[in-house]
């Protein structure tokens, strides 16, 4: 499963291990409720929707 750490870099973990560790299911409005898009810490959403602050940090990793 595709995650975003705290910081907002990309990451992949077990959706599991992802539930343990205090991450939640973000859905795209354009992908419908089927599938999450991603996975975010309880902390980047705020009444149910990724807060403002947290989605503007989101960056892909440079390699």
């Amino acid at each position: 499963m595709a995650a975003l750490d705290a910081l907002g870099r990309v990451s992949t973990d077990f959706a599991v291990s992802l539930l343990d560790q205090g991450f939640v299911p973000a859905y795209s409005t354009l992908l419908g409720p089927d599938q999450p898009w991603t996975m975010v810490p309880v902390t980047a959403t705020e009444g149910g929707r990724l807060n403002d602050g947290f989605r503007a940090a989101v960056r892909l990793r440079h390699r």
